[in-house]
């Protein structure tokens, strides 16, 4: 009975649990991506992380890179994508990143819309910030 209880009150509760650790409510996010806020960062990569997102299913990659003594987190994309388009990152690496520059977790970031890795340009979000992975079935994978 006891048991019953305990499950039918805190398992509907984690329903009201955010676990997207590390991504802006949508309301910020939509308010990023405004034309006077993009920019191109020159640097390199001083680290590569994937977050697990626990709502999506899927990690996501990050890159900590540094230019002109500053750091930026770089917000790029699901690693199913960037393992579908070939892009990967090495540490020291040198990449150029254009996108919409915001304050975030006490720091600067961008949200990656388009990366270039040597020779190589690759197109992440469109000028208004929508994916171009959108539609393309990956929180299965």
């Amino acid at each position: 009975m006891v048991s019953n209880l305990l499950f039918s009150f805190f398992i509907p509760m984690l329903a009201f649990i955010d676990f997207s650790i590390g991504v802006p409510p949508a309301s910020e996010r939509v308010q990023v991506f405004v034309q006077e806020n993009i920019v191109s960062v020159k640097g390199s990569v001083k680290q590569v992380v994937r977050i697990h997102d626990l709502r999506a299913r899927m990690f996501r990659v990050h890159l900590f890179i540094e230019s002109d003594g500053e750091e930026f987190d770089v917000h790029v994309g699901p690693s199913w994508f960037l393992e579908d388009i070939d892009l990967q990152f090495k540490e020291g690496e040198e990449v150029e990143v254009e996108g919409p520059l915001f304050e975030f977790d006490g720091g600067r970031a961008l949200i990656a819309m388009r990366i270039k890795v040597g020779d190589k340009e690759f197109v992440l979000r469109d000028e208004r910030g929508f994916p171009v992975w959108r539609g393309r079935g990956g929180y299965w994978r």
